[in-house]
């Protein structure tokens, strides 16, 4: 979808339903399904969302951010490794 471009919306006797302009698959038009911006849904849903490359570099920086170090430190040695280290 073109920026500027409204995203497509069905009412369904579920309600209302919104078009993902990734998958092209129709999803309730609420917070389950799509991410919300100043209380509005958002393209795409959010399972495509999930899968953008620009979303998983990010996450796999942040998950390499929180690994622990190798080495292990004082604090998670055992009372009788500190004793004999």
């Amino acid at each position: 979808m073109a920026k500027g471009q409204r995203s497509q919306i069905a009412m369904t006797d579920l309600g209302p339903e919104k078009l993902c302009t990734k998958c092209d698959e129709w999803w309730p038009d609420d917070s389950e399904f799509f991410y919300l911006t100043h209380g509005v849904t958002i393209q795409p849903c959010k399972a495509c969302y999930e899968q953008l490359p620009s979303v998983i570099r990010k996450r796999d920086k942040q998950r390499k951010q929180k690994k622990p170090a190798g080495r292990r430190g004082p604090a998670l040695m055992s009372s009788q490794e500190v004793n004999n280290g």
